[in-house]
Parts: structure tokens; sequence; C-alpha cells
């Protein structure tokens, strides 16, 4: 994550540099960063002045000193308690500055207010949920699409049932197998996990409490349609080779052409389901066979490394274009069978759902 600058108020000097600058945003930073600066900046020099002061063997000299060093330590301990007021207008430049953040960070201090301070931290779903289904059932909308793409290579989903556990401590909603309400989702998670031809997995929510959860309206839809909704439907494709994808010939660059044109119409020929790599010596490989990084000969000399495709470490932050391809043409293929369920049935309500009053 990173700090983000909301300015509630319009400030000149800012103006003046960003007009100046519209590109670079160091300049306008350094502008609320500046009397802070000024504030350690003469602490410094007064610092400095103490140790040249205390070289002397002159008594008042050695006062001097004395009193330079407590001005300065004092100097140090009122900014550092004043950085935690920076909600108040004439403090709030203490919290620009990036050496006070860093020990808020340390600290876990949390700054709570009706009014947002000028600098936010922003961070990933990482934090709390990983999914991003919390967000869109706060919506309460109608069908919801997650490619789970968390490091589970066991089909544990560890992320997801975390995700369920807060919507119900929330106060969100619950879920459940829409085929068959009496089953705990635990037991659709399992059998997801032993079927291996299945590209993804259907779940019932359930919107029960009628508090925060719907006061918040869909994009495109309203705020009384929203709040009136009681039930949705989950559908979660999971990032894994099914049994007809394991031990196939690793294909080819995805390429503009084939995105174009679509997978059906272009003529991919025999070459597209065998992939040879090397530079001395050539060598066919599987699509869950690829490892390592960087570059495309890494998977055939030495550095075919690390966790398998797709399970592939968050470490891993220079994927080849080979890797990255799978990638592309993996969740075309998993997502396919999902979407075209989202978008061509109109209801997704079971039988038994007729006989349970709303």
């Amino acid at each position: 994550g990173d700090y983000i600058l909301f300015e509630r108020f319009r400030n000149s000097c800012v103006s003046w540099c960003k007009a100046r600058s519209p590109g670079r945003r160091r300049e306008s930073s350094f502008v609320y960063e500046f009397p802070l600066v000024a504030i350690c900046g003469s602490t410094y020099i007064v610092f400095i002045v103490a140790g040249f002061l205390a070289q002397s063997a002159d008594h008042e000299s050695c006062d001097s000193s004395y009193r330079l060093y407590v001005v300065s330590l004092y100097t140090i301990i009122i900014v550092f308690f004043c950085s935690f007021f920076g909600f108040v207008p004439l403090l709030e430049f203490f919290v620009h500055s990036p050496m006070i953040r860093q020990l808020h960070m340390l600290m876990r201090y949390i700054h709570v207010s009706e009014t947002p301070p000028s600098m936010v931290f922003v961070s990933d779903g990482g934090v709390q949920d990983c999914t991003g289904v919390l967000q869109l059932m706060r919506r309460r909308c109608d069908r919801i699409l997650l490619a789970l793409a968390g490091s589970d290579a066991e089909d544990e989903f560890q992320v997801l049932r975390h995700t369920m556990t807060l919507a119900l401590e929330q106060r969100i909603g619950y879920f459940y197998d829409p085929a068959d309400p009496r089953r705990d989702v635990s037991a659709v998670l399992d059998e997801f996990k032993q079927d291996r031809q299945r590209t993804f997995m259907h779940l019932g929510i359930r919107y029960t409490f009628d508090d925060a959860a719907g006061s918040a309206a869909p994009p495109g839809g309203s705020r009384a349609v929203a709040a009136g909704r009681r039930t949705a439907h989950l559908l979660i494709v999971k990032n894994r080779l099914t049994s007809d994808c394991e031990g196939m010939p690793v294909e080819p660059l995805v390429t503009e052409e084939e995105i174009l044109q679509g997978a059906q119409g272009k003529d991919r020929g025999p070459g597209m389901h065998t992939m040879r790599f090397g530079l001395r010596q050539e060598r066919e490989l599987h699509t869950d066979e690829l490892g390592g990084c960087c570059c495309n000969c890494c998977h055939a000399f030495g550095c075919n490394c690390g966790p398998k495709f797709p399970h592939i470490a968050n470490a891993n932050q220079c994927l080849s274009p080979l890797l990255f391809s799978s990638l592309c043409r993996l969740g075309y293929t998993l997502g396919e069978d999902a979407i075209r369920t989202l978008t061509t049935c109109d209801t997704f309500a079971e039988p038994w759902e007729e006989f349970v009053r709303a």
C-alpha cells in the first residue's frame, strides 16, 4: 500500500507547484512537509552547535551546550507528542512526514475521527478480505462472479472460508448450498475439491440482516431495490488445472490476432500444441511443469524451479512470457462456463425456493 494525499482545502502554494510541474508529485508534497522539515532542521543545527560548545573548556560554554541539548531533546519529544494530534488543522503537517508515519505504523497507531486526515494509507484487500465479495454483499448485488486466485494448491479455500466468517460476524449475510440448503457449505467446498472436472462452483447468499447491509446501492441500481433483495448467487472460478488440462503441452504465446478473432475463429494447426525451448537442446514441456521466472529459457535450463503452474508463489513478480500467456489461457478456459451461466440464465431459483417465504 501507499499513502494518498486528499486535499480538503485548496492550498495556493501547492497549486502553484502543480502548475509549474504538473507531472512531478514530490514538489507539491514538499510544501506540506516543509514546516516539519524546518523544525527538524533547526533542531539539528542546535544539536550541532551544542556539540561544538561541549568541546570548549569554558564553564559558560558547557552550560550553554547543556541548555541547547535540553532544548533539542524537548523539541523532539514535543514534535513526537504533537504528531498524534495531526487531526488539528494547525498540526496537520505532522502527518505528511514519512518518518512520523513510519513511527505511527510501527506503534500501530490508527487515526479515528469523523473527518479523515489529509494523508490516508490505502492498501489492498488482503488486510481483511482478499476476495472483494464483502463489498459486493454490502451493496446486495444479485449475481457475483469471483475469480479466486489465492495461493491454494490443495483447494482448502481458507481465504473463502475467512470471507464467509467475516460476512457473518459483520452481519452482512451467510452462504448456503442452493441445490440443497440442508447441506453445510463446507460439504460443497469439499465436493468441488474432489471433482477435478468442475470449472466453477455455485453458492447461494442469504441477506438476513437489515441494518447496514442495505445502505449501499449497487452500480446502476436503486437503493430501495438493493435493500429489498434477500438472496444472491455467487459463482466461483478457482485457479486450478482441471483433469482435462493436466499434462497438456504448453501452448504458444497469446497473440493479438487470437484475442480479436477468438480461439474458435483461428486455425491453430498442429504446431500450436507443442512448444520447444532451448538453445542447445530442445525439449517439450507440459503446462503443469512450468516454473521459473523472467524468460522462457528458464523453463528448459536449470531455472525451472519453485511452485509450478498455476500455483505460482507471490514472491515471483517476474513472470516469464509463457507463464503469463498460460495464465491468460487458463483463465479463459475456466471462466467460460461460469460467464455463460451467469449471463444466460434468467433465474437461479431452485424448485424448493417456491415453498420458502421471503
